[in-house]
């Protein structure tokens, strides 16, 4: 009898020791798995699919391709026509962007802007520009990098118009010009909601006119310019998981090339050209999809 009971004392003591070594085990192995990064996880534990312009590395969760921007401007505008004194004045404006751009794609753009105002305090010149631009390029990146540069050529058309009062007189010159802008576009992560960038754009012009009123709305051909050209600094922050804001300082040089029509006589028409200066920045909101 009392070697049974010895016995049964053995066998369930036996079985706690198992049952402890099990728990044990099993303690172990979830710290294991909660430290080593290279162990699976459970499905609730994985990072969602779009954090905050994080342009996550998860396969199969492609940042958004296409990106909408509007906003306004504030221009400082100063103007040297040749032989003539110069003016400068405050010039507003509003633009919009459309871009197709994603890593290691083909890119697309297309922008319009409008700016307006007078170029002197006696507001007897007032200028009105208006531009159009279209780009295809190609985007180099990778959605785990924190670079992208895009290069990019294209279309565009500029309307200069100025209103010159002298002496009760009104003449408007409105120059229009046609260029083929080339440049780059590069940016870098500031940190997970910001970026800095910098954009260059040189825009040689391949053809340019001015049209003259009230001189029966005359068109001569000006000489054209290849010098023009125009940098940005854009701050790009992330608001929501589609929606940004971006802070944009620019300077831009820009030509007008003088006439070199001659009347039937032979003489010169000696329309002047321009030199703009054009300082200012712009404030955007976007939209991803």
């Amino acid at each position: 009898m009392h070697f049974l009971i010895l016995f049964f004392c053995c066998i369930v003591s036996l079985s706690a020791q198992e049952i402890s070594d099990d728990l044990s085990a099993q303690e172990i192995s979830d710290d294991f798995v909660s430290w080593n990064p290279r162990m699976p996880r459970e499905r609730e534990n994985i990072v969602p699919c779009y954090v905050p312009y994080s342009e996550c590395c998860i396969p199969d969760c492609p940042p958004p391709v296409s990106h909408l921007s509007i906003g306004g401007s504030y221009t400082y505008a100063y103007i040297k026509p040749t032989d003539y004194h110069s003016t400068a004045g405050s010039l507003g404006g509003a633009q919009g962007l459309y871009e197709y751009k994603t890593y290691d794609r083909f890119y697309a753009g297309a922008s319009l802007s409008w700016k307006q105002g007078n170029t002197n305090r006696s507001g007897d010149r007032f200028l009105v520009q208006i531009d159009v631009e279209e780009r295809l390029g190609y985007t180099w990146g990778n959605s785990c990098k924190e670079r992208m540069l895009t290069l990019f050529s294209g279309f565009g058309f500029r309307r200069n118009s100025e209103k010159v009062i002298r002496l009760g007189n009104k003449v408007r010159f409105r120059y229009d010009e046609f260029y083929v802008p080339l440049g780059f576009l590069y940016r870098e992560r500031m940190n997970a909601y910001a970026w800095i960038g910098i954009n260059f754009h040189w825009m040689p012009q391949v053809f340019s006119s001015v049209t003259i009123h009230p001189l029966k709305g005359a068109r001569w051909a000006l000489n054209n310019k290849l010098g023009n050209f125009r940098g940005e600094l854009p701050i790009t922050m992330r608001m929501t998981e589609n929606t940004f804001i971006v802070l944009e300082p620019f300077f831009e040089y820009w030509r007008d090339g003088h006439t070199s029509a001659r009347s039937q006589a032979g003489t010169s028409l000696h329309v002047p050209g321009n030199t703009y200066l054009f300082a200012g920045i712009e404030l955007n909101i976007g939209y991803s999809f």
